[in-house]
């Protein structure tokens, strides 16, 4: 194994989220990670396109299944809101009095269909899903804000434009690394009340399937195991 994580998400501000919940929560500064979805380009070393689209497509190719040959495990990110607010031609919808665990719950399903059965059935045990109801800055707001779920970019944006001089409409890569800086404490973690019902999935999976399984090549300490 090369990497602790392979990292599949709609984007690269989705990535940096990520990364800074894995360094909290494991208490490192450089959690081993390398990018699946969208990649970095090996010439220009910068970042593939990437949208939900491109999530649900890359998980029926064989790169998808040849990324378990260098990673222990594989975090599928992608947010719930494009269900009701983009035009698609997939079998998934959401009934107005669905909670967010069962939105979280029917995309899970979701992807496991796209993904077949059958490959589910051979990688489940190293797949943890991330699965952000909405957005993923419905897990950033409780940074903030004493609301989880409540028009989260724009009231997110209304406490980052006057703490940084920023505003993360862009999907700028260095504004959602600074934005997602807070979860890099470790003692966030130690009250599960901080975050989001659905980023509280996320992080439930790694008290389940992670102590005592990483095995990654270059990591040479206990930095991984909370």
């Amino acid at each position: 194994m090369n990497y602790c994580f392979g990292l599949i998400s709609e984007g690269p501000s989705d990535q940096c989220v990520l990364r800074s919940i894995l360094s909290g929560y494991f208490n490192t500064s450089d959690p081993s990670t390398t990018p699946l979805q969208p990649s970095i380009d090996a010439t220009s070393g910068k970042y593939d396109d990437g949208n939900w689209d491109k999530v649900i497509k890359y998980i029926k190719t064989e790169n998808f299944v040849d990324a378990f040959d260098n990673v222990q495990f594989v975090i599928l990110q992608i947010d719930t809101d494009w269900v009701d607010s983009k035009e698609h031609s997939y079998e998934i919808q959401f009934e107005i009095n669905d909670t967010s665990e069962a939105r979280v719950q029917k995309m899970k399903s979701f992807l496991i269909h796209e993904m077949g059965n059958d490959l589910h059935a051979q990688f489940q045990d190293r797949i943890i899903w991330s699965i952000a109801d909405r957005q993923t800055e419905c897990w950033l707001l409780p940074l903030y804000a004493s609301t989880k779920t409540v028009n989260c970019l724009h009231t997110l944006n209304q406490y980052l434009q006057p703490k940084f001089d920023f505003t993360i409409n862009k999907k700028e890569k260095s504004y959602y690394e600074k934005a997602s800086k807070e979860f890099r404490n470790r003692k966030l973690y130690d009250k599960s009340d901080s975050f989001q019902e659905s980023m509280n999935t996320f992080l439930i999976q790694f008290e389940k399937v992670l102590p005592g399984r990483l095995i990654c090549e270059d990591q040479q300490d206990d930095t991984f195991i909370p």
